[in-house]
């Protein structure tokens, strides 16, 4: 396995490149945002990958930096470099694809990445220069924080089997990344998604509010609930699970008279007041179009 440090060998050749390119001083690495991350979809498939999004024009000159991995424990740290020409696509809102041998489309493949990745718990960051970092399941926060470039808040959940966490863009414009939408707080940050890795020579969707910036998904995804409690229960902290018919939706959820906030499924409740409560669900899709018909669900907590 190959080990890179910051200093010495990866930086003179990211030098060297960057005299080559003679870019200008706004075309360079450092406006991406981690977008995904995937582990291997079954043991030995060899198709984990991370996905890089600009956020401005110009974010495509990543060559000869690095994708840094920490197991659960925070006791291994190893830079993989990003070797090959750089992706040639720099429009806002572009990806870049980091995968294994067998992650098809990669912009960049960088062999064995799938052992970098567990599901059960770790932290990945772009480049040591402070670009973007996250942090999931049984990762080592308290003990190890402080040895990342920066800080990664509360963990997301580990990543169940088959699927990736990916970053929101709902705060703000819901339809375009931007960079408010990184609070350096992963559990904030990302959420579960099904897996949908996207290399640069793919178009983005998103779109600039206000009308800019291309792409015309005007469809409002569904929102199903698929888990309730019974309509009288003694639970009362229920748990309910919801599914979109978009993939990569996001979620917001209003319990009885309170404001919509971003929800993840499945959500528990907090400590309910024996009576009639009702929770309303609407999902995001990719293009900030929102549910106009909102999953309803009323139910009664009644005594034991």
């Amino acid at each position: 396995m190959l080990r890179f440090s910051r200093s010495g060998g990866v930086l003179l050749v990211l030098g060297v490149a960057l005299l080559v390119s003679a870019a200008p001083a706004s075309a360079t690495f450092h406006l991406n945002k981690i977008r995904e991350v995937a582990p291997e979809s079954s043991p030995g498939a060899k198709d984990a990958f991370v996905e890089l999004q600009m956020y401005v024009q110009g974010e495509n000159l990543v060559s000869a930096h690095t994708i840094d991995f920490w197991d659960a424990a925070g006791s291994v740290k190893h830079n993989r470099a990003l070797l090959g020409p750089d992706p040639p696509n720099g429009e806002n809102q572009r990806t870049i694809l980091i995968g294994d041998d067998n992650t098809a489309g990669a912009d960049f493949k960088v062999n064995n990445l799938s052992s970098e990745i567990s599901a059960a718990g770790g932290a990945v960051c772009f480049d040591f220069s402070k670009v973007d970092c996250v942090a999931w399941g049984s990762f080592n926060n308290a003990g190890t924080q402080a040895d990342l470039p920066l800080p990664v808040g509360t963990n997301e959940a580990a990543i169940p089997a088959g699927m990736s966490i990916t970053r929101s863009i709902a705060a703000g414009c819901p339809t375009l990344l931007e960079a408010a939408d990184d609070t350096n707080d992963s559990n904030a940050d990302f959420s579960p998604t099904p897996r949908t890795p996207r290399p640069n020579s793919t178009p983005p969707t998103e779109t600039a509010c206000g009308g800019g910036g291309g792409g015309g998904d005007s469809d409002p995804p569904q929102t199903t609930i698929r888990r309730r409690p019974p309509q009288r229960t003694t639970d009362r902290t229920p748990t309910f699970r919801f599914r979109s018919d978009e993939a990569r939706s996001t979620f917001q959820c209003k319990l009885d008279g309170k404001r919509y906030k971003r929800c993840t499924s499945p959500l528990t409740t907090s400590r309910l007041s024996f009576g009639t409560h009702t929770l309303r669900v609407r999902a995001i899709d990719r293009a900030g179009n929102r549910d106009r018909t909102p999953a309803v669900d009323t139910f009664r907590v009644v005594r034991p």
